[in-house]
This record gives C-alpha cells, structure tokens and sequence, in this order.
C-alpha cells in the first residue's frame, strides 16, 4: 500500500485538521515531507509526492501571491498543503485561495489557527514515521511506485523522473543503459552526489566487485537488452530490490510506450522530447537519421490502434520518424506538409483521427520540440476547452491557450479587466448572447452564416444577437484593440465555465 493525503489525516498530530478545499486530491500518494515560507513560483523543481507544511508568513499580506503558491505547488509536485497558524499569521483564509486549491485538486488542511502549542515537527514525525513504517515493507514497492508514475501529469513522467523515484526509495543512485553501457538515465542520490557517471561507466567492469555496487541485467517488454545499476557508498544494497526495480522498468517502459531501444529509429523520439542531445546524436547517426533535415512534427491522441496512421505517413514520407511516447503518437517528417500533397494527407488523417491534431512546421523542428510537447501538455485541456470544434491545432491556437493559463501572463494578471468586458453581458442574464459570442468567434471563424449553422439558427437571428452584444458593450467588439481583448476574454469565461 501507499501512505496518501487521507491517510495522513488520521495521524495524532493531523487527525483535527479541517480539509477546507481539495477534496478530489486526497488519493495523493505522500512520500516526504518539506516545509517552505519562501517564493515557489519556479516551474524548474518537480518533487513529486511531497506534503508541505507552511504557515504563509512571507506572503502573509498577498492574496494573489496566496494564490500563486498553490498553483506553484501542485505544478512541482506537491500534493497537500497543511497551514499552520493561519488565524495568527493570515487572520483567515482568503475565499480566493480556497478556489485555486479547489481548481488545482490540491488539499488544503487547515490546523486549529489559534494553536501555537502544535509545532511543524510534530506533524513531520508523524508523517515520515507514517511513511519509513511503510517503506519498510517491500511487498508494494512495485505497486507504489507505479501509482507514484500514474499520478503525475504527462509533461514529468520520464525516464530520468522514475529514476528520481527508484533513487529515492533505495537511498542510491541508479543508472540505467542498453547492453553496450550506454546511458539511459541516471539519478544521483544524495542529491548534489559527486558521482561522475560518464567516468564511472568508463571502468564499468572493474568497478563492479562490491556489495555497494550492483548491477542486474534484464530486458524490456520489447525485448530490449537493458543493465541497471545502483550505487551507494555510505550502506549496502540488497540484491532483493533489483529484480523488482526491473519490474517498474518494464512496466513504465511498457505502459507509457517509453522506447529504449537505441538501436531502433524510433528510439529517437523519447531523446527529442526530454533533451538529450548528447545521446540523441549518438543514436541517428547510428541510425542514418539527419535530425536537421526534419522540418514537421504531428502529434495524435489515439484512443485506438495507430497502425492506419502510421501507415498513411509512411507512405508519404519514407524517413518520417514515428512511435508512441506517453499518451500521444508523435511523428517528425522532414517532407513537406505545406504543399498540396501534404495538405492531402492531413485531410486524409482528419478524416480517421476523432481526436485533434497538432500541426507544426519549422525548421529543425526537432530542437523546438520539446518545447512545443511540454506546451500540449499543459495547454491541450484548455485548447479543448477554448476551440472544441477546431481538429488541426497549430502553434499559434497552442500558443494563445497556453498564454490563457499562464499564471504571470496579462490574461491572468489583468483577469479583472478582463472580467468586466463581458460583465454587461452577464447582467443581462442571458446565456443566449454570450453562447452567440463565443460560437461566432471561437467556432465559426468570424462567420455569420457558420454561426447559425451551428447554433441551428437563421442568420438574421445571429446578426440580431451579434448588434444586441455591440450595444450592450457600448461598441463594436470586431475593431481593433478592442477586438483582441474580447477575443481573450472570451476565451477566458470558456476556461472557467467549462
């Protein structure tokens, strides 16, 4: 089993906590514990699975920076909050900061606000008691921490983020490569370990002659020869825990559709993706690939077999690059998909795919890839959201949607504005007007006549509606500034709503 948020409500120190927002994050799995009273709005640290403990002294008299810090937290991998003294420090808690908890899926334990007898380090002995007690037992490592993958978002589950996990659970670092000592990935523990991998693996087979080196030998699900290693010079390792690591390999390699198998063309893709230039080289050339010359990357969400697809784009373009990575198929072509026969084929690809397409054109592409995946992942719900009827998504919508959910960007900083735009609409209290706005701009292109298709209306009816929100907004909403403001506004009230 797995020590999660709910669990650690029944702790002696948490069990009169008051769940105030995040209910539907309580399954989250708890494997450390931090403390922070400082700034957390960097996106560069991911620690998944850790309960922080604060009090908000530092922002004590922000709300917005309040705010900031609980979608800080949960993009870094906290998975509660526990809030100390909030009666003393914050005098309450701010209706707003519940919301974003509630909008994040992120628990927010509230302690009694007024008890200055209950100490930080009351609730971290209980809780690493909680979850050493449970490490302890080796019989759910595999299950753990497979549910420990499950539960983070597409953009953090690679190889080198389960490695992290593995690291941490052994107390040594673990290195992973093919069967001719290439890396695979690697994570150092402690963290900050002097260890230089590269020089390690260079006297590989001499260095393997201790209890505090390891290594297992074992094969993917494909069938892909892969050596595991872990290293730690402060204890011994128990050779119990390898096979089993090997399990978590195979199944995250197997379920997530990760492929570590260097000496395939395809193997190209997970090395794109999470910036592993070093090793990328090395793979095309071993494989004929010229990165440079790719100049296309399409990106599915296939609920289905992909073979069609697959087929389809290698008859098109023979050295395009396609597999699964995670939850998408991915394809780099380096033939172009601006001419006539490229515009065929992504008809033909429309026309069998239910879900979106993502469509982009640049050169190297394969260098602003992982840039542009990292942005689907985040963006992808709200780009449903914001253009559900739109099936070629390309860079400028991925753009636009992910700017929409920024935290530090003028849509966010500047929400009340963009509020009070359609704020006359709303006092009308009529969804009519609003549905019309959003149908003309967003799904019909600007077109009267799609409108009324769309909406099973006549076009008279749509210019009636379309005059009515010109009067009610006290102009024309299609001239420029103001265009691009109800445009973003618009755009915003489809996030919240939907």
């Amino acid at each position: 089993m797995s020590i999660t948020v709910k669990d650690c409500l029944s702790l002696p120190s948490l069990c009169m906590g008051r769940v105030i927002a995040g209910r539907n994050g309580l399954s989250g799995i708890v494997s450390s514990v931090t403390v922070f009273e400082f700034d957390l709005t960097s996106d560069d640290i991911f620690t998944p699975n850790e309960l922080a403990i604060t009090a908000f002294y530092d922002i004590r008299n922000s709300i917005p920076d309040q705010v900031e810090t609980i979608k800080a937290a949960k993009r870094s991998g906290i998975v509660a909050l526990v809030l100390f003294y909030s009666d003393m420090v914050l005098h309450g808690v701010d209706r707003k900061v519940v919301e974003a908890a509630d909008q994040c899926n992120l628990p927010l334990i509230l302690l009694s606000g007024d008890d200055m007898g209950l100490k930080y380090s009351d609730v971290i002995h209980d809780i690493c008691e909680a979850i050493f007690s449970d490490a302890r037992s080796e019989d759910f490592y595999i299950d753990n921490t497979i549910d420990r993958i499950s539960q983070m978002d597409d953009r953090h589950r690679s190889l080198d983020t389960v490695l992290g996990l593995i690291s941490e659970y052994n107390r040594s670092s673990v290195v992973l490569c093919n069967s001719d000592n290439r890396i695979l990935g690697y994570s150092l523990w402690p963290a900050g370990s002097s260890l230089n991998v590269e020089k390690f693996f260079a006297n590989f087979p001499e260095d393997i002659h201790s209890e505090k080196i390891l290594s297992y030998e074992f094969k993917s699900k494909g069938g892909t020869p892969l050596k595991l290693c872990f290293v730690n010079p402060f204890a011994s390792i128990s050779r119990n825990i390898l096979s089993e690591t090997a399990q978590i390999i195979q199944l995250y390699t197997s379920i997530w559709n990760v492929n570590l198998d260097t000496n395939s063309r395809e193997s190209v893709i997970p090395l794109i993706l999470e910036k592993k230039f070093d090793a990328l080289a090395e793979v095309a050339r071993s494989n004929n690939l010229e990165l440079d010359n790719y100049r296309s990357m399409l990106v599915f969400s296939p609920k289905d077999d992909t073979s069609e697809i697959r087929r389809m784009i290698a008859e098109y373009d023979r050295t395009a690059v396609t597999d699964r990575y995670g939850n998408v198929l991915i394809s780099f072509l380096s033939a172009d998909l601006a001419n006539t026969k490229g515009q065929l084929l992504i008809d033909e690809l429309t026309g069998i795919c239910s879900e979106k397409i993502y469509k982009f054109t640049e050169k190297n592409i394969t260098k602003h890839a992982a840039h542009i995946y990292l942005e689907i992942c985040s963006a992808s719900s709200a780009i449903e959201k914001i253009f559900p009827m739109r099936k070629i998504v390309m860079y400028d919508t991925l753009h636009f949607a992910a700017n929409c959910i920024k935290p530090e960007s003028t849509a966010n900083a500047d929400a009340s504005y963009y509020r009070s735009l359609l704020s006359p609409l709303a006092a009308e209290k009529s969804d009519e007007l609003l549905l019309t706005l959003q149908t003309y701009l967003f799904d019909a292109d600007a077109s009267v006549k799609r409108t009324a298709e769309l909406l099973f209306l006549h076009r008279n009816t749509v210019k009636y509606r379309l005059d009515r929100i010109r009067d009610f907004l006290g102009r024309d909403f299609e001239q420029m500034p103001l265009y691009q403001d109800v445009y973003l506004a618009v755009a915003l009230e489809r996030i919240r709503e939907l």
